[in-house]
C-alpha cells in the first residue's frame, strides 16, 4: 500500500482514465514517470511471443497485490516484468492520446464560443445599422427643423430605450475586446464608440 496514492502501485497502474482532462493527463504522466524510473521502457521481452506477453500482463492487472505475492517466484516475477514492460508502452500511448483529445476538446469549445460570438455580433451589427438608418432618416430630412431633430430621435420615433440599448451593447463590446474597463481615454474607441463612452465612469 502506497500512502501517497492511497492504493497499491499494482492497482494504480491498472486504473485507467475516465475522461480526457488535464487532471487525467497529469495522472498518466505520473504513471509514466514511475515506470521510466523503474526502467520499464528498457525491458526487452522479445523472447516471449506477443500473445504470451499480453496474457501475462492481463493476469498481472487482474490479480491483487496480495494474490500476486502468494504466487511462486517463477510465476510472480515474469508477470511483474511483463506488466511493467507492457504498461510502459501502453501508458505512453495513453498520454499522447489523452493530450490530443484534451487539446481537441478545447479547440472545439473555442470554435463553438467563436461561432456564438460571431452570431451575436452579426445580430448586434444589424440592430446598430437599423438604428443608424433611422437616425439618418431624421437628420438628413430637410423638412425636419434642426431644433426638432433631437426630440424626434429621443422621442417616440426612435426613443431613449433603443438608444440606451445600443450604448449598452457598445460598452459590452469594449469590455469583451479589452477584457476590462479601459482606464485611459483613447483618441477613438476600440469598439467604434466615442472615447467618452469607452472610458471608465
Amino acid at each position: 500500500m502506497d500512502a501517497r496514492i492511497g492504493m497499491t502501485r499494482l492497482r494504480w497502474l491498472g486504473t485507467g482514465p475516465v475522461e480526457a482532462s488535464p487532471a487525467a493527463v497529469k495522472a498518466e504522466i505520473a504513471k509514466l514517470g514511475f515506470l521510466r524510473g523503474m526502467d520499464a521502457h528498457t525491458l526487452d521481452l522479445s523472447v516471449l511471443p506477443a500473445e504470451r506477453r499480453r496474457f501475462l500482463a492481463t493476469v498481472g492487472r487482474r490479480l491483487s497485490a496480495q494474490a500476486l505475492a502468494r504466487r511462486e517466484p517463477e510465476r510472480r516475477y515474469p508477470i511483474l516484468l511483463t506488466l511493467l514492460a507492457q504498461s510502459g508502452t501502453e501508458v505512453l500511448d495513453e498520454v499522447v492520446q489523452l493530450f490530443d483529445q484534451a487539446v481537441s476538446a478545447r479547440e472545439s469549445k473555442a470554435a463553438h464560443r467563436m461561432r456564438d460570438y460571431l452570431t451575436e455580433r452579426g445580430s448586434s451589427g444589424e440592430d446598430r445599422q437599423g438604428l443608424l438608418d433611422a437616425i439618418l432618416a431624421v437628420v438628413a430630412d430637410p423638412a425636419v427643423p434642426d431644433e426638432e431633430v433631437g426630440g424626434l430621435i429621443r422621442g417616440d420615433l426612435i426613443g431613449w430605450e433603443r438608444l440606451r440599448a445600443a450604448q449598452s451593447a457598445a460598452l459590452a463590446r469594449c469590455r469583451a475586446i479589452m477584457g476590462i474597463w479601459p482606464r485611459w481615454r483613447a483618441p477613438t474607441g476600440i469598439c467604434g464608440s466615442s472615447p467618452r463612452r469607452c472610458s471608465k465612469r
